[in-house]
């Protein structure tokens, strides 16, 4: 029973913090009953699911490995390396024009037209 009562509080309490974010952000409340708008429906997924299960879709190689498994890699573009750190780059096997994106995260990708006028130091910072 005091499992069942803790997932409750917990339950209502993630509820209300989504929920009184939500209105300090967009200025009107959330409606979780019927959501209308994609913010709302991304909301309701956050209030209703273990998003856990959802970080697969966030890590652009675990979601590469996972449409592979899916589809096959013909659909996908080649991946010229994976890096840990930035330092760990060999700049000189790279072709001269490619992407450089990060998996963690969107907005950090630059298009690399010549990687010749590069500020190699202030792209890694």
């Amino acid at each position: 029973m005091a499992k069942l009562r803790e997932s409750f509080f917990k339950h209502c309490l993630t509820r209300r913090y989504i929920s009184d974010r939500f209105y300090e952000y967009h200025g009107y409340a959330l409606n979780l009953k019927n959501p209308r708008t994609l913010s709302e429906k991304l909301h309701w997924i956050k209030a209703n699911h273990d998003l856990r299960q959802l970080s697969r879709y966030v890590d652009k190689e675990k979601v590469r490995t996972f449409v592979e498994e899916r589809v096959g890699s013909e659909l996908l573009v080649p991946v010229i390396g994976l890096y840990d750190r930035f330092e760990e780059i060999d700049f000189d096997t790279l072709p001269s024009s490619f992407m450089l994106k990060t998996t963690h995260g969107s907005g950090w990708n630059i298009e690399v037209k010549c990687k010749e006028t590069i500020d190699w130091p202030a792209t890694g910072r």
